[in-house]
């Protein structure tokens, strides 16, 4: 069963954040990294603290890009697993590390507030503008 949950959740990474934040259209790499600055790099960090620590595994391991048939570089890559570039994931540690960061991501969107969720949304369309 660590096949389903490591695909089941970590498919809906992208959905979650960009739903939290209210976002509509097409959403880029570039969106997604104001969405998880606004989530995890705010100035008003969390209780634990653990947000940058959040946001720096998030960039380095789950939006890390990948080569078919190349090494990979660690084992939560969301675009290996999705694309089918790894597919030796159905373990448990990596379906802990899954579930874990969801937790942590939608305890961090529960304590978003109205102007956080405004304030990147005027982020993301200023972004879009620039194009």
């Amino acid at each position: 069963m660590y096949q389903l949950s490591v695909l089941g959740i970590i498919s809906q990474y992208e959905g979650l954040i960009v739903d939290a934040f209210k976002i509509t259209g097409y959403v880029n790499g570039n969106i997604q990294q104001i969405l998880l600055e606004h989530l995890l790099k705010h100035e008003s960090m969390s209780s634990l603290g653990f947000d940058k620590v959040i946001f720096d595994y998030y960039n380095s391991n789950i939006l890390v890009s990948f080569r078919h048939g190349e090494e990979l570089g660690n084992d939560i890559s969301r675009h290996a697993i999705l694309h089918g570039g790894h597919t030796d994931f159905g373990t448990l540690p990596i379906s802990l590390k899954v579930i874990l960061l969801f937790d942590y991501l939608v305890d961090a969107i529960e304590d978003l507030t109205p102007e956080r969720i405004l304030e990147c949304q005027m982020a993301v369309e200023k972004k879009r503008k620039k194009k």
